[in-house]
């Protein structure tokens, strides 16, 4: 699971760069097939997943969309909870 212990401020005027998503569920999915979770913002009211741009997240976010994405269950559900207790543990 790549969520790092250091999450970073992102500014928002930073969309060329990174990623930004309201989606738990793709979230999740992205961390669980090995994607950086750089930032995660809980100052809005839907939690926002940031993550940096590169093709092949791209990609796999379009397989994500399309149904096409495998992860390992297991995984994907540590993710979840592990996520999950951040959004509600910083608010």
């Amino acid at each position: 699971m790549t969520m790092t212990n250091e999450l970073q401020y992102i500014p928002d005027n930073e969309s060329d760069a990174y990623v930004y998503n309201t989606d738990l569920g793709l979230s999740a999915a992205l961390i669980a097939k090995g994607f950086d979770l750089v930032s995660l913002d809980t100052s809005k009211p839907k939690a926002r997943f940031i993550f940096k741009t590169t093709n092949t997240l791209n990609k796999a976010i379009q397989d994500y969309w399309n149904g096409k994405l495998d992860v390992d269950a297991i995984n994907y559900f540590n993710v979840l909870k592990r996520l999950k207790s951040q959004i509600y543990s910083s608010n």
